[in-house]
């Protein structure tokens, strides 16, 4: 059987271990080279970077001296066009506090107001709610 100052002593060299690696991890991390990478890679991103933008640039203009012709929409074969839509009925709407309290009708013809999201039986009766 292993003693018990074995154990201790084993457990805070392990802690002490988990400690220093966390330590050189996120504490003492440093580089290779002198330069980060990602600046030594931005002159090759910020070359491809400009390339792009000149590009980007260049579309834009011939997009803004595009002009659309509207007489499209006076053709004849525009004017003749039929409209397959169907008509979307109006739906009744909705109260205008959702989390204003109801007032509903038991069975027996008595109301009673439950607020919104409580649960109707509440243990003060078993009658059914009618909305």
């Amino acid at each position: 059987m292993v003693s018990k100052t074995t154990v201790n002593i084993l457990t805070i060299l392990v802690i002490f271990t988990f400690f220093g690696i966390g330590y050189i991890t996120f504490l003492q991390y440093q580089p290779n080279s002198s330069v980060p990478a990602s600046v030594a890679e931005s002159r090759d991103e910020l070359d491809t970077l400009k390339v792009e933008t000149r590009k980007m640039i260049a579309d834009l203009r011939q997009l803004e001296n595009i002009n659309l012709d509207v007489g499209v929409f006076k053709g004849e074969a525009y004017l003749h066009l039929e409209d397959f839509a169907t008509a979307i009925d109006e739906e009744p709407v909705g109260r205008d506090n959702p989390f204003d309290p109801i007032k509903v009708k038991l069975i027996d013809g008595s109301t009673r107001t439950i607020q919104t999201g409580s649960h109707a039986d509440d243990g003060q009766d078993n009658r059914l709610l009618l909305f």
